[in-house]
């Protein structure tokens, strides 16, 4: 008994435990606005509008996941740097963001007519979105310094602050009458209170005094592509097959395939926050020559214990799930609910594994996600008679990316 309480009280104070305990209330606090987000907005624009709603949100995610290698990159480098160095960082990395947002908002607008027709969207509604990647880049950056010194309260803060800000504003707008380009107008002023918000809280390291230039400029550009390559290809998995079932499908279709990816996203959400605490503790305890293997399988638990609870749940009672977060007209649903979570189950273990080998540098492994990715797009592009076959191709792809990343984590293991 006395060891049981020993090991429980050990558990407790872990800074796995703890900071996970922090990132998964605060996130899924989060989740929880964002699917009230999704339930009221879904509610009120009906399948087809929320269709298009939906794929201009995951174009947004798609999109800025080619910047989002930000993250892991700083996260990386700050967590393994004292305090003057990360003066230095804060300053290099703001300079080179700031261009980095100029050029991403000049691109989406330049861009805005040819997807509007890829996508069957108004180009009004890309328009309005082309200065929010401007703000999307900068609030990466510093979530991730926050992220980076281990302020995981304020970064929940800044998070929850602005679902909060997209749900008010675009119900608002959508009472008004702006119908989608009003949800998506809500989306920008939410950004815009965020990055302000977050530019406060990091307010000490913009005024402190640069002792010295930060010198790893190539080191960073050295790690930093083949981040690029593995969040572009992780996201990929995550986003594309709403995008493609935007292009292939029915209107009508297309909405119902983006509310049942909404709601099977619950299980990458709630596992999100375990991967986010890990990959600093890792990174910083590899710059230290210390042991990680505890704290990852401990990751590859919690992660594989959430994900299974929630299938669980799509299992066990699929439509009182979709009839709660989106009502009567989304009704069928509920019978794609549990192989959406068996793919979203898969991935959540996927992405963990991925951040777990950026942030030991074990770089290797993360030229595999590219060839899911494409596997993923190549079969959703030839199969799609319907959404069981999206799906099927989603849990294909995903289930071969995680075998291949466990034989690597073995193989490499053998050899240590």
């Amino acid at each position: 008994m006395k060891r049981l309480y020993v090991f429980a009280k050990n558990m407790v104070r872990h800074p796995l435990f703890s900071g996970s305990a922090i990132m998964i209330f605060g996130s899924n606090l989060a989740n929880l606005i964002a699917y009230i987000y999704h339930l009221v907005i879904g509610r009120m624009l009906g399948p087809a509008n929320y269709g298009v709603l939906a794929a201009v949100l995951s174009l947004m995610g798609l999109v800025l996941t080619a910047f989002s290698f930000l993250n892991i990159v700083v996260v990386k480098f700050v967590s393994a740097s004292d305090e003057n160095k990360r003066v230095a960082l804060f300053s290099w990395f703001s300079q080179r963001i700031f261009w980095m947002g100029v050029a991403l908002s000049f691109l989406m607008f330049g861009l805005s007519g040819v997807l509007s027709e890829f996508l069957h969207i108004e180009r009004t509604i890309l328009v309005i979105l082309s200065p929010v990647f401007f703000l999307m880049v900068f609030i990466v950056f510093h979530r991730a310094f926050l992220q980076g010194i281990f302020k995981f309260g304020q970064l929940v803060i800044s998070i929850n602050l602005e679902m909060l800000g997209r749900l008010v504003l675009g119900v608002g707008a959508l009472i008004l009458g702006l119908s989608v380009r009003g949800a998506v107008l809500g989306i920008a002023i939410s950004a815009g209170v965020a990055y302000l918000l977050l530019k406060n809280m990091l307010k000490d390291y913009s005024r402190k005094k640069i002792k010295k230039s930060f010198e790893g400029e190539k080191e960073v550009f050295a790690y930093a592509l083949p981040v690029v390559i593995s969040t572009v290809a992780i996201y990929s998995l995550f986003t594309t097959d709403v995008l493609l079932v935007k292009h292939f499908f029915s209107e009508h279709d297309a909405g119902i395939y983006a509310s049942l990816s909404t709601i099977g996203k619950i299980i990458f959400y709630a596992t999100a926050p375990v991967a986010s605490v890990m990959f600093p503790l890792i990174s910083q305890r590899t710059e230290k020559g210390l042991g990680y293997k505890k704290i990852f399988l401990l990751s590859f638990l919690f992660t594989a214990g959430i994900s299974l609870g929630v299938i669980f749940l799509y299992w066990l009672v699929p439509n009182l799930m979709v009839g709660v977060l989106f009502g009567e007209k989304f009704a069928e649903t509920a019978s794609y609910l549990f192989s959406m979570g068996i793919f979203m189950g898969i991935f959540a273990l996927c992405s963990l594994m991925v951040s777990f080998f950026l942030s030991r540098n074990k770089t290797a492994a993360i030229y595999l996600t590219p060839i899911a990715a494409v596997i993923q797009i190549v079969g959703i592009w030839f199969i799609h008679e319907s959404l069981v076959d999206v799906i099927k191709v989603n849990i294909f792809a995903s289930s071969a990316l995680l075998i291949t990343l466990l034989l690597y984590f073995g193989y490499e293991n053998r050899s240590a």
